[in-house]
C-alpha cells in the first residue's frame, strides 16, 4: 500500500507539471491580453506603466517556472523534498506576481475595473484548480496568493467604505468571494480524491497487464521446451516404426507395429493441437499464402485416409467441382491441417455409409468469389445445440465422446480460427442420426501452379555418385534413424555431435547437404550455420537443411535468417526428408558443385 501510495504521489506531481510546462505559452499569451484590456478599462499613464512592468515581471516568472518544472521532469527528481520546495516557492512567487495587479484595478475607481478584476481571480483559479487538482501541494501553492488577494481586497473596500451606501453590495460581493473561494476548495478535494483512484486503477491495470505478459511469454517458453523435449524422442519412436515397417513382419508383428503408429500420431496431433491452441490465444499464428495445386492436395487428403476409410468398410470419395480451378493461392500446411482434422473427425464418428470430400465455387458474392470445401459424412451427427458450441476449445457431442474416440477437443476450435486467418470461416450444418456436413469457405484467388518433378527421377539423377550428407545431430538414437531413413538416396552420412563438430568437418570436406539440428550442446545450429555461411564459395552455396523440434513460425524465420535453406519439424516425416534432400540437390544443380571444386 505504502508503494502505491508513493507510485501515485510522483504520478501526480509530474501530471501536474506536465500540465503547467505545456500551458506556459498560452498564458504568456493571455497575459499580453490582460494587460491591453486593462488598459482600456483604466486607460491612464500611471497605469499604463504599471501594466508594463506587470507584463514584463510576468512573462519572466513564467519562463523561469516552466524552465524549473522541466528540470524537475528530466532530472527525475520529483521525488526530492528539497526539489519540490525549490519549484513550489517559483510556483508561489509567479501566481503571487500574477496576483499584484488585482489591487490596481480594484482601487482603480472604475466599476468596469472592479468587476474585469473579480473575472480574473475567478477564472485564475478555475484554471489551477482544473489543471492542478491532482497535485495538492502544486495546487495550493498556485492559489493561496490569489485567495488571500481577493479576500483582502474585498475586505479591505468593505472596511473602507464602511459608512457608505455601497457597503452592503461589497459585502455581499465579500461573502460570495469567500464562498465561491471555499467551493473551490471542495471541488479541488473532490477531484483530487477522484485522481488518486483514477491512478491507483492505472497502475494496478499496468501491474496486471505486466504480470500478463510475463506469464505469457513463461507459457510460450514452457511449451517451446514440452515441444522440443517431447518431439526429440517422438522422433525415435516414428522412425523406428518407419524402418520396422520394411523389415519382413509376421500379420501379429504387423498388427502390434500399426498399433504403435497410430498411438504416436495421436501423441503427436495432440501436441501440435495444444501448441496451436495457444498460438492461437497469444495472437502469434501466421499463415502464408502461395500457389498450391488445389486438384493435387484434395487427392492426397483422400489417398491418406482412404485406408482407414476402408478398415471402417466406409466410401470416401472426392467430388470436385467443373469450374474449381487447380491453382489457387493459400496456405497450404494449414489446409491440410484443416481437412485432416475433419476428414478425421468424419471417419471416427461414422459406422456406415460413406463420406464425400467435395469442391466448388460459391459466386454469390459480387467482391470475391469463394471456395466451397465441405466434408459430408453419414455418420451419427449432432444436434443443433451442439453444434453451436461444438467450435468452442476443449468442447465435444458429449462426455462420453471423450472416453470412446479420445481427442481434446480442440481440433474444430482450431480449424475456425484458422479459416479465420485465411479469410473464410468454418461452418457445419448436421441433423442427429442422419450426418454431418462441414464447410471451409475460403477467398478463391487464382494461381499458376509450377510444374513439380518427380522424386524417382532425381533419385536416378543421382544413382551415379555417393551423395555426401553431414548430419549434425546430438541425440544418438536420432542419428542412427537418420542414417537408416537416408539409405535409399545413395549417400554416405558422416556425423557430427553438436555444432562445433559440423563446422571442423566441413573445413576438412565438402558436402552435398548438411542436415543440421538446432538445439545443440557447445554450438547449436544457427551458430554453426552461421560459420559456414562466412567458409569461402563452399560455405556459400552447400545447401544447409533444418532438423529441430521446435515447429513454431518464429523457428522457421530464425532459421532463414541464420542462412538455411529449408526447414523440417520432428519427427521426421521420411517422404519430407527425402523431398527436402532432392529438393536442395536440384537446386545446387545449376550452380557449381562444392566437390566439383
Amino acid at each position: 500500500m505504502y508503494l502505491d501510495a508513493l507510485q501515485f504521489e510522483r504520478n501526480s506531481w509530474t501530471m501536474a507539471l506536465i500540465s503547467r510546462a505545456r500551458s506556459t505559452k498560452m498564458r504568456m499569451i493571455m497575459a499580453s491580453l490582460i494587460a491591453l484590456i486593462s488598459f482600456a478599462m483604466v486607460p491612464t499613464l500611471e497605469m499604463a506603466g504599471v501594466l508594463v512592468l506587470w507584463l514584463v515581471t510576468i512573462q519572466i516568472a513564467y519562463v523561469l517556472e516552466a524552465h524549473k518544472g522541466i528540470n524537475l521532469i528530466r532530472s527525475r527528481a520529483t521525488h526530492r523534498v528539497a526539489d519540490r520546495h525549490h519549484y513550489l516557492v517559483y510556483l508561489f512567487a509567479t501566481s503571487l506576481i500574477f496576483s499584484t495587479l488585482l489591487p490596481f484595478l480594484w482601487f482603480s475607481g472604475q466599476s468596469e475595473a472592479v468587476i474585469w478584476a473579480t473575472i480574473l481571480s475567478v477564472a485564475a483559479t478555475y484554471q489551477a484548480i482544473t489543471m492542478l487538482h491532482a497535485c495538492a501541494p502544486v495546487l495550493w501553492a498556485c492559489l493561496t496568493p490569489q485567495i488571500v488577494c481577493i479576500v483582502m481586497l474585498a475586505g479591505g473596500r468593505v472596511i473602507a467604505e464602511y459608512d457608505d451606501s455601497s457597503a452592503v453590495p461589497l459585502l455581499a460581493l465579500c461573502i460570495g468571494l469567500l464562498l465561491l473561494a471555499f467551493h473551490y476548495l471542495s471541488s479541488a478535494r473532490i477531484l483530487a480524491a477522484e485522481s488518486r483512484k483514477i491512478f491507483q486503477i492505472r497502475d494496478r491495470l499496468a501491474s496486471e497487464r505486466r504480470n500478463a505478459q510475463s506469464a505469457n511469454a513463461a507459457k510460450s517458453r514452457f511449451l517451446a521446451v514440452v515441444s522440443h523435449e517431447l518431439r526429440t524422442p517422438m522422433n525415435a519412436m516414428t522412425g523406428s516404426i518407419e524402418l520396422f515397417r520394411r523389415t519382413s513382419l509376421d500379420g501379429e508383428q504387423r498388427e502390434l507395429l500399426e498399433t504403435m503408429s497410430q498411438g504416436t500420431d495421436v501423441l503427436l496431433s495432440l501436441l501440435n493441437d495444444i501448441l496451436d491452441f495457444s498460438k492461437v490465444e497469444s495472437g502469434q499464428l501466421d499463415v502464408e499464402a502461395i500457389p498450391v495445386d488445389l486438384h493435387k492436395l484434395l487427392d492426397g487428403m483422400v489417398s491418406m485416409w482412404s485406408p482407414r476409410a476402408a478398415d471402417k468398410s466406409l466410401d470416401l470419395r472426392l467430388q470436385i467441382g467443373a469450374d474449381v480451378p487447380r491453382g489457387i493461392s493459400t496456405d497450404p500446411m494449414r489446409l491440410r491441417q484443416v481437412l485432416f482434422n475433419l476428414i478425421s473427425n468424419a471417419v471416427k464418428f461414422t459406422n456406415e455409409g460413406e463420406i464425400v470430400l467435395t469442391a466448388s465455387v460459391d459466386r454469390t458474392s459480387e467482391a470475391t468469389p469463394f471456395l466451397r470445401l465441405g466434408v459430408t459424412d453419414t455418420g451419427c451427427g449432432m444436434s443443433e445445440e451442439t453444434a453451436i458450441r461444438i467450435f468452442q476449445p476443449f468442447q465435444q457431442a458429449d462426455r462420453s465422446t471423450a472416453r470412446r474416440f479420445g481427442g481434446t477437443g480442440l481440433g474444430l476450435s482450431i480449424g475456425r480460427s484458422l479459416a479465420e486467418l485465411m479469410g473464410g470461416d468454418l461452418e457445419v450444418q448436421s441433423m442427429e442420426g442422419a450426418g454431418s456436413t462441414f464447410t471451409l469457405f475460403l477467398p478463391l484467388i487464382e494461381e499458376d501452379v509450377p510444374e513439380e518433378s518427380h522424386g524417382q527421377g532425381d533419385i536416378s539423377r543421382t544413382a551415379g555418385r555417393t551423395l555426401q550428407i553431414l548430419v549434425a545431430e546430438d541425440h544418438p538414437a536420432n542419428r542412427r534413424i537418420l542414417g537408416a531413413l537416408l539409405k535409399p538416396l545413395n549417400c554416405e552420412v558422416i556425423i557430427a555431435r553438436n555444432g562445433k563438430e559440423a563446422v571442423e568437418l566441413f573445413d576438412i570436406d565438402t558436402f552435398d547437404v548438411i542436415l543440421m539440428d538446432m538445439q545443440m550442446p557447445e554450438m547449436d545450429g544457427l551458430e554453426a550455420t552461421r560459420l559456414i555461411r562466412t567458409m569461402g564459395d563452399a560455405g556459400a552455396k552447400t545447401p544447409i537443411i533444418a532438423l529441430t523440434a521446435n515447429a513454431s513460425t518464429e523457428d522457421r524465420a530464425l532459421c532463414q535468417a541464420a542462412g538455411m535453406d529449408d526447414f523440417i519439424s520432428k519427427p521426421i516425416d521420411p517422404r519430407l526428408l527425402h523431398a527436402a534432400v532432392l529438393k536442395a540437390i536440384k537446386q545446387d544443380a545449376s550452380e557449381t558443385s562444392p566437390r566439383a571444386a
